[in-house]
């Protein structure tokens, strides 16, 4: 089946094995789907949509990450279920109620914004969960998931040391022979004014210069732009 324009050529990117493969599960995510989660997350409104939910996550895990900006911006319905029974009567392992969480895209979005919206979403709880990130661009998706961490979690939360935590322990850090893994985080060191990030990222990639327009990453102007930012004073 033909991809929409807006769903085109995303990716998913696993540091720890370095490997590149293209991803389609928007829709219902099985890296981000617990037997044990009690949250179903939807990417619509409530009502608008019957296609499901597309991750199901420990309710738990969203307060313990200090997610009050995104309980109190959307939608959360409690709802209930019976119990299962078993030979020993009824499981009492799990809750008899659970979450439902509505996530829409802003109302004023094209499809292709409302689309890569929904991926930052998806990257939001894959940050939260230990799970790789997906998108278009890894640079861009760093930086868009940098600024929803800011959105959804509350003040005082250092959401750069945490994200910078995250990416260390999925090896997106580790930029040895990587020149997609140089390229991104320079584009988000630079976005974000992180010296010692940049530094580490830059050094790698005057190392792999040869190779370094073979990368989707690449762009001539972001190196330049980022020397300049960096290395020039301002006035």
């Amino acid at each position: 089946m033909r991809k929409s324009a807006g769903r085109a050529n995303v990716k998913r990117w696993d540091g720890r094995t370095r490997t590149t493969s293209e991803w389609d599960g928007i829709r219902m995510d099985s890296e981000l789907w617990f037997p044990d989660g009690n949250c179903l997350v939807n990417l619509y409104e409530m009502g608008q949509s019957r296609r499901g939910p597309s991750f199901c996550v420990n309710f738990d895990i969203l307060q313990e990450a200090r997610c009050v900006n995104l309980l109190n911006m959307y939608q959360v319905q409690k709802i209930y279920f019976p119990r299962e029974p078993t030979d020993y009567g009824y499981d009492t392992s799990r809750s008899d109620f659970a979450f439902e969480l509505y996530i829409p895209a802003p109302a004023d979005m094209s499809k292709v914004e409302a689309f890569n919206w929904h991926l930052t979403t998806r990257n939001f709880f894959a940050f939260l969960f230990g799970r790789p990130l997906v998108g278009i661009q890894l640079g861009k998706t760093l930086v868009e998931l940098q600024e929803r961490l800011q959105l959804f979690r509350s003040e005082g939360v250092n959401s750069h040391a945490e994200l910078m935590m995250y990416l260390d322990g999925m090896g997106y850090l580790n930029f040895a022979h990587c020149t997609d893994y140089a390229l991104a985080a320079l584009y988000y060191a630079e976005y974000y004014r992180i010296a010692e990030c940049w530094t580490d990222a830059y050094a790698h990639c005057v190392g792999m210069n040869d190779r370094l327009y073979l990368s989707l990453e690449f762009s001539v102007s972001l190196i330049i732009e980022s020397l300049l930012h960096f290395l020039i004073p301002p006035v």
